[in-house]
């Protein structure tokens, strides 16, 4: 019964274990931190259950994991979907500042395309940061006005 307790323990969150990078760095050289637990902070954008091919044959299947689009599409955010991350993402909205905590990894699967991701971030604990979040939507006047209908 103590060992059961111990190992529980040893597996609980520990910020301590994580090495805090900029996200723009995570971006542009993901294979330095790969294997590595890091810990950064982008505005949330939007979450998805459809993945590419290549994420499937990874792994990732859309009933087990959720894509959390954190900053851009460079570095997807796969978090395995629980009752916590569900309420967690429900309470976000778009451009808000979220701080993911999570182990860098590399795809299995060769992708066909260059242009998608070859890292992901292993999700193991998110939370809201305290910082606002830049602007990521344009400026109103710029934005496209609906147009109406045709008859």
């Amino acid at each position: 019964m103590l060992l059961l307790s111990a190992l529980v323990v040893h597996t609980a969150f520990a910020e301590d274990q994580y090495t805090e990078v900029s996200y723009k760095e995570l971006k542009v050289s993901p294979e330095t931190y790969k294997n590595k637990r890091v810990v950064y902070s982008a505005p949330f954008l939007n979450v998805s259950a459809t993945f590419f091919p290549y994420m499937e044959k990874s792994g990732f299947k859309p009933t087990k994991y959720l894509w959390i689009i954190a900053g851009s599409h460079a570095l997807p955010a796969m978090a395995k979907k629980s009752e916590t991350i569900s309420q967690f993402i429900a309470n976000l909205k778009r451009g808000k500042q979220i701080t993911i905590y999570g182990k860098i990894k590399k795809f299995r699967v060769k992708q066909k395309y260059t242009i998608h991701p070859h890292y992901y971030v292993l999700v193991e604990n998110m939370e809201m940061s305290m910082d606002e979040a830049p602007a990521t939507d344009l400026p109103a006047s710029r934005k496209r006005k609906p147009r109406p209908l045709r008859p």
